[in-house]
């Protein structure tokens, strides 16, 4: 009678017919914990501008879990304070896929479209400032007399470098504040210096407004004189 031996790495395990190796199963509470822990520390990091360690946490994160939906909107928020518009529109985008009704992701990316295009905007005014045939004397002199505007009046040195839509609304609001705390604010100011009569009084809310269109003029002049920066930079180039 012939007889046949089965080796022993074939033979099958007893009450079963192949050989299965078993893993462990896999708990995703525990990977759940893991993201919202690195969410929460990305977000601490970011609270004490540890942007790049924040970044990264973040981005650790979504390598657990791709779809969540707060990592992606975080890392978009980190990305745009990096000044990656287009990275963040991404990472925005997709949060909106995953979380269609959150209203706050809508906004992100319309915020992001509008500063792309005013980028775009500002791009293509420098360039055709660079490329008109004339001297960069002359080019730096229009540049001299943008930010002697915005010194006289909020706004009108964007005006004059063809931002219509953020001088207007600089001279707007700033008119708006000077028409009404203007007068509350110089009687503040000599409240402080004590100099105000003390028969006179002061608005505080209306003091506040006037101050507030004081910021908005600082804030015209020296975007003017950034913008004159940037020019310059590239005229001497």
């Amino acid at each position: 009678m012939e007889s046949t031996a089965t080796p022993m790495g074939d033979r099958p395990g007893p009450g079963h017919g192949t050989t299965s190796l078993s893993f462990p199963p896999s708990v995703p509470g525990e990977a759940d914990e893991r993201v919202e822990r690195l969410l929460r520390d990305a977000h601490l990091s970011r609270m004490r501008d540890q942007w790049v360690h924040a970044e990264a946490l973040c981005r650790e994160a979504l390598s657990i879990s791709p779809g969540d939906a707060s990592g992606l909107e975080m890392l978009g928020d980190l990305l745009t304070a990096k000044g990656d518009l287009t990275g963040s529109e991404e990472q925005y985008r997709r949060a909106l896929e995953v979380a269609p009704t959150k209203p706050s992701l809508e906004e992100k990316i319309a915020r992001i479209a509008l500063r792309k295009d005013e980028d775009e905007r500002e791009r293509l005014a420098m360039q055709l400032m660079l490329t008109t045939p004339r001297s960069k004397d002359g080019a730096k002199r229009s540049v001299m007399v943008a930010t002697m505007l915005s010194l006289i009046c909020a706004g009108a040195g964007q005006l004059f470098n063809r931002q219509f839509v953020k001088g207007g609304v600089l001279l707007g609001l700033w008119l708006i504040c000077l028409a009404i705390g203007w007068q509350d604010m110089f009687k503040f100011t000599l409240g402080i210096t004590g100099l105000l009569p003390r028969a006179e009084r002061v608005n505080d809310v209306m003091a506040m407004v006037g101050f507030v269109g004081l910021a908005i003029w600082v804030y015209g002049l020296l975007d003017a004189a950034s913008q004159a920066g940037k020019v310059n930079r590239e005229l001497d180039l």
